[in-house]
């Protein structure tokens, strides 16, 4: 199932097509794995009922509705938006 996350003004918006997730954008740092990327809000408990981290698989990710499934493109589509917004 798709994840598309886009940058709305200060915040990451998670949308699983079930729920959204809006998270500030200046407080997300970014894990990978072989499988899955992982977006964590660094200033929310780190427990499943607050999705935190939040994984995604790698072959599910989207930008602004656009797939980037390797971990190079993701971080190229993040890098210059999330951890620097206050």
């Amino acid at each position: 199932m798709a994840v598309n996350t886009v940058i709305d003004g200060n915040f990451l918006v998670i949308d699983d097509t079930v729920k959204k997730e809006y998270w500030s954008s200046g407080f997300i740092s970014i894990k990978f794995d072989t499988q899955y990327v992982y977006l964590t809000n660094d200033v929310l408990p780190a427990i499943e009922a607050n999705n935190n981290p939040y994984q995604i698989a790698l072959a599910d990710f989207q930008y602004n509705g656009v797939a980037a499934i390797t971990e190079t493109a993701i971080f190229t589509a993040l890098k210059s938006l999330i951890g620097t917004k206050a």
